[in-house]
């Protein structure tokens, strides 16, 4: 029997979302038959946040953010990169977990290179190479939701250095 380990992000399905007076809706761009199920499912006064681009603004989500009432609930759905993304943006703004939903719509992620310390995006693959330092990583199941994204380690000790 396999267990999760501790770091391992849960995500939320719909019908999971909890009972709130208010609601907003932070959906990657693209997301539009997740955005017609949440908006279907939730109530009629429901805020949407839905940047256009994929390297999303968040100073706008943080001003939605500070103008919410208490009570709001905040839905985020996409990639786990603009997951974690708007998860941590929310935070700063002072939101608990607990007054968020995180739904993975999409198969985006990110890997946080030990050696380098950088951040990329990866493939669905356990074995990549470092874009910044060349690296092959091996990418672990810990995963740091400060950061949104999976540690990669060497993959070879013997070879501890990148092509580059």
């Amino acid at each position: 029997m396999s267990h999760a380990i501790p770091s391992t992000p849960r995500y939320t399905t719909l019908t999971e979302i909890p009972k709130a007076p208010r609601y907003l809706l932070a959906l990657q761009s693209g997301d539009t038959e997740v955005a017609r199920q949440l908006l279907q499912h939730l109530p009629y006064e429901t805020r949407l946040w839905q940047p256009e681009e994929a390297s999303a603004d968040f100073r706008q989500l943080n001003t939605l953010l500070q103008a919410c009432h208490p009570g709001t609930h905040l839905c985020i759905s996409g990639d786990e990169t603009f997951i974690w993304n708007c998860r941590n943006q929310a935070r700063a703004a002072g939101l608990l977990d607990a007054e968020m939903s995180l739904i993975k719509a999409a198969d985006g992620r990110q890997a946080y290179c030990v050696h380098c310390s950088q951040l990329q995006p990866i493939s669905q693959d356990d074995e990549v190479t470092c874009q910044h330092c060349g690296v092959q990583l091996t990418i672990r199941e810990h995963f740091s939701k400060r950061l949104g994204a999976y540690m990669g380690v060497c993959l070879n000790a013997d070879q501890p250095y990148g092509e580059r």
